[in-house]
């Protein structure tokens, strides 16, 4: 409430400045009815205007946006170019369903996870909780492509929004109309794995919203404030911010 009525404020200041301390004054003539009635016109042009900074801000952009693509052809080893941004990895290939897998590894060759790790053809957005990767270890049969996307290119979320998907993805939370504090799930139709891991703004890990095999459909408490939501999905999912 207090976030919702400083935002009034502003807005109020912004209309005022404009016109000179004389709008200022006959303000001060108002009654508390009129008050309240400024205030309520105030809030519903706000909500236009929030809903239309929505409208245009960007959505999930397509490979042709990466930073950079790396494309093979079977078991491979790929040395990252430098990363100097928050990023994901927009991963494609097996095609041919044999076993693929994606290693990452950071510069001191320390293994850190597994990326990919499937026997599916496979697409999908991960994320690289340590942000420290330098080497990718390829394990496939068949064509593949790795694209290093930054981060905030990915689908973003706010609270009153529902965000759907395909696969492993990963999702950004915008606070501009304060924090979400449940969200209602749904996802895993196929019963394979599911699970919904939240990392706060420094990109420390809060905890796994969802961790199932089974299909789901719940509410869940967003505690920790998370910014990032890292999604590990095979088939359709949705998370509605409430």
């Amino acid at each position: 409430m207090e976030k919702k009525i400083s935002r009034v404020i502003i807005f109020l200041l912004v209309l005022i400045i404009p016109f000179g301390l004389a709008m200022a004054e006959n303000y001060n003539d108002y009654t508390l009815e009129q008050i309240e009635a400024e205030i309520a016109d105030l809030e519903a042009k706000l909500d236009q205007l929030y809903k239309l900074r929505e409208e245009k801000k960007p959505k999930a952009t397509s490979s042709s946006d990466s930073w950079k693509t790396y494309t093979g052809n079977g078991d491979d080893v790929v040395i990252l170019d430098p990363i100097d941004d928050w990023f994901v990895f927009e991963i494609d290939g097996n095609k041919e369903e044999a076993y693929f897998g994606v290693i990452a590894y950071d510069k001191n060759g320390q293994r850190l996870t597994a990326l990919v790790n499937t026997t599916d053809s496979y697409h999908g957005i991960v994320y690289d909780k340590t942000q420290s990767v330098t080497t990718l270890e390829i394990n496939a049969k068949g064509s593949w492509s790795i694209s290093v996307k930054s981060l905030y290119d990915c689908q973003y979320g706010m609270k009153g929004s529902t965000v759907k998907g395909t696969g492993d993805d990963v999702i950004l939370f915008y606070s501009d109309k304060g924090r979400s504090a449940t969200a209602t799930i749904k996802g895993n139709a196929g019963e394979d794995y599911f699970g919904i891991i939240g990392y706060d703004k420094s990109g420390n890990r809060i905890t796994a919203y969802v961790n199932t095999t089974d299909k789901y459909d719940g509410k869940v408490l967003l505690k920790g404030e998370p910014v990032i939501f890292e999604i590990n999905a095979t088939g359709e999912w949705e998370i509605n911010f409430e």
